[in-house]
């Protein structure tokens, strides 16, 4: 009938047009996730839905889109140049729409913080300064998301499962802004009851009297250090002992096991407590230093800021650099 016919064009007409204007919310959600973990299945299981939901849900929004979102190969996922953009442009949308909804329902935003950073970094620098957060701000709550090992470039998801990262690096991050902290100057650190003394060796030769340690993910931070030093053919005359992460080296060494390369900013809290000392004054910068990284449409964000401002301070208080 035509009278029907022109019910359905007026119908049809009007979803375009509102297909047009607003993008399906539960698709975007369900890409959001997937395009964080680039996993269906696990994006299934933090929203609570089927897998085959999280698929129909990406292929609806792409349809809709017209452009396609994630390249797909094997089992394996990887969003598209076009997916990498929609993502960053929208993932720090639903967190805006979070705190909105946080601040309806109890009259404020939770102040709350994720921090990507290495669990080295954390343990041996942040955690012991964390109480003067605490107290310019009680409300401020932050958590972390941790690193095995200090590392130039694991995954970034600022805005998304991260509000910023502390990262090894060289200031060249094209995607997000960054701050650098400090610089990392390296020394040999020993148990002043194992060299004998709390003053540096002058000789570096002495060196070679000892176990020397070593990290089992840096295994060029010995070489590297003697080739600055000047002695790149010096080695051990005794043990060389492979430690699998940093907390456990550093205790090694402050046991009296041997003498080790460490980052100096790190190691004040050993060095005031006495049980580590340089074992030879001679310091290497190491090429990469400490950055904080945020996203670009974060940075006037009120947690990024506020943390932004109290770390800067910290890292830039002269015992920070200079145990």
């Amino acid at each position: 009938m035509p009278g029907r016919e022109i019910v359905s064009s007026i119908i049809e007409k009007s979803s375009d047009e509102m297909r047009d204007r607003h993008p399906p919310l539960n698709a975007m959600l369900c890409f959001v996730s997937a395009a964080r973990t680039l996993n269906f299945s696990r994006s299934a299981e933090d929203l609570c839905v089927t897998r085959s939901a999280i698929s129909r849900q990406i292929r609806g929004l792409e349809e809709f889109l017209g452009l396609q979102l994630f390249e797909r190969c094997n089992k394996n996922l990887a969003l598209t140049s076009a997916g990498k953009q929609y993502f960053e442009a929208i993932a720090p949308l639903f967190v805006e729409l979070k705190a909105a909804t946080d601040r309806l329902v109890t009259g404020r935003a939770e102040q709350s913080f994720r921090l990507n950073v290495s669990a080295t970094f954390n343990a041996m620098w942040l955690m012991s300064r964390l109480s003067s957060l605490e107290a310019l701000s009680p409300g401020f709550s932050i958590s972390f998301i941790t690193n095995n090992v200090d590392a130039s470039y694991p995954a970034l998801d600022l805005g998304g499962s991260m509000d910023a990262a502390i990262r090894l690096g060289r200031g060249d991050w094209q995607d997000c802004l960054f701050d650098k902290l400090f610089d990392i100057p390296i020394q040999i650190m020993g148990a002043p009851k194992l060299i004998g003394r709390t003053t540096p060796f002058e000789n570096l030769e002495s060196l070679a009297e000892y176990d020397w340690l070593h990290y089992k993910h840096l295994p060029d931070l010995w070489p590297q250090w003697l080739a600055a030093a000047g002695v790149p053919e010096l080695k051990s005359k005794k043990r060389n002992i492979i430690l699998d992460n940093v907390a456990v080296a550093s205790q090694a060494a402050a046991d009296g096991l041997g003498l080790i390369p460490m980052y100096m900013p790190l190691t004040a809290p050993l060095i005031a407590d006495g049980r580590v000392a340089c074992a030879h004054s001679f310091a290497m910068l190491k090429e990469e230093s400490y950055y904080l990284l945020y996203p670009k449409n974060y940075a006037q964000n009120p947690a990024t800021v506020f943390f932004r401002n109290w770390l800067l301070q910290e890292a830039n208080a002269p015992e920070s650099v200079h145990p």
